[in-house]
């Protein structure tokens, strides 16, 4: 049985007319970039970072590459008066060591001198000549400050001050031949004591064109 309405072909065959091609679709805007539209989020690299050293170094302005706000939490023991236990807080803790890296410039730049300057300060701390400790714990101990600058205005947001600061690791530098297209960088694990809330200061910046990430010392 033949089929129905069947496609005709041979010479005598209409011309077949092509599909129109699709257009392309508009860009869908990613939802990031709406969020950050919509919302305006603090942007993780608008900072700043003061480090007074005890006694001061003299070493000046560095760029610090990255650094890890430090958190804190409170320590508890359950403790039952009646029905259910309840925690109980007796202790406030600190994260850990604060971790900053550090971009290494090359000779001249007060970013070169930094290593030398941090040698000094735990020399200062403990005596490479008679390996004894430095008693007076509040001479060697100094403070870090670390401020979230708005990304439009270049106005500080929020400012933490940690206390009792020093310096208790230089991380180990990797080098290499295979490195040609990277950069030297200096990682430094400081201990501190606790830290503090400031109001930060109110000076109009830059925005986006500000540079930040400064590290004074």
């Amino acid at each position: 049985m033949a089929p129905q309405n069947p496609i005709p072909y041979g010479p005598n065959a209409p011309p077949m007319v092509p599909t129109p091609p699709l257009g392309s679709p508009p860009a869908a805007k990613s939802s990031l970039q709406t969020f950050i539209t919509d919302v305006n989020p603090l942007r993780p690299t608008h900072y700043k970072i003061w480090i007074n050293a005890s006694p001061p170094l003299g070493i000046g302005e560095l760029f610090a590459e990255t650094v890890t706000l430090p958190g804190r939490q409170l320590a508890t023991l359950p403790r039952t008066f009646a029905g259910a236990a309840r925690e109980i807080p007796y202790q406030r803790i600190y994260s850990g060591d604060l971790d900053v890296t550090f971009v290494w410039e090359r000779l001249g730049s007060s970013q070169s001198q930094f290593r030398e300057g941090i040698e000094k300060w735990m020399d200062y701390i403990i005596s490479p000549t008679n390996n004894r400790m430095n008693i007076d714990y509040f001479t060697y101990t100094g403070d870090m400050t670390i401020e979230l600058e708005d990304p439009k205005t270049g106005n500080g947001v929020f400012k933490m001050k940690l206390n009792e600061v020093f310096p208790k690791t230089i991380n180990p530098t990797p080098l290499g031949y295979g490195m040609n297209d990277d950069y030297l960088r200096l990682s430094v694990s400081f201990a501190f004591r606790d830290y503090i809330i400031e109001e930060p200061a109110k000076e109009e910046g830059n925005g986006e064109n500000s540079q930040g990430n400064n590290y004074e010392i």
